[in-house]
């Protein structure tokens, strides 16, 4: 891809649809869905890695796969990994980690509350008369659902210490 100038343009979608294929069809392979995910958040894909995410549910190997790879977005250097983005990104694993909550899940948990905590610190600089509109509400629940995992998971030492880290933000 990096050769020749292909790296833009129609490129793109063709290799983000050949990803998406590799993954479905290879998805029980670790290797496959850790660098195949990677490369869809390079190519600006976030939200195709939210929609498996979504799509598969985080208890599945593909899922916290997701649940990996999107801790590798750069908020404001990942392509497509902009304010607006947030969102998407505090609804579809705010679901997460909420069901993970529920059912004991503590990889899925961990991974989801440290998302939501980076999502957070996103949008900290951004005064919030300039935040796009929804991305202050995105927040707040991002804050709740911490606060929420505080008080069930008290004694779960590592989902505390993320959820502190947003408490000590705000």
């Amino acid at each position: 891809l990096q050769r020749g100038g292909a790296w833009g343009g129609g490129h793109v979608e063709r290799v983000a649809q050949v990803v998406m294929a590799a993954l479905e069809t290879f998805h029980e392979d670790s290797s496959i869905l850790e660098w195949g995910a990677w490369l869809l958040l390079e190519l600006g894909g976030l939200a195709k890695v939210l929609g498996m995410l979504e799509r598969m549910g985080e208890s599945s190997v593909v899922g916290l796969g997701a649940l990996r790879s999107l801790r590798q977005v750069q908020w404001g250097q990942t392509e497509g990994a902009d304010i607006d983005m947030t969102r998407e990104v505090v609804r579809v694993v705010g679901i997460c980690t909420a069901r993970a909550l529920d059912s004991g899940q503590a990889d899925a948990l961990q991974m989801g509350v440290a998302l939501l905590v980076d999502t957070v610190l996103a949008t900290a600089s951004v005064p919030e008369e300039k935040l796009p509109q929804g991305v202050s509400q995105a927040r707040a629940q991002a804050v709740e659902l911490t606060f929420e995992v505080l008080r069930r998971r008290h004694l779960d030492v590592a989902s505390v210490e993320c959820c502190l880290e947003v408490v000590r933000i705000f």
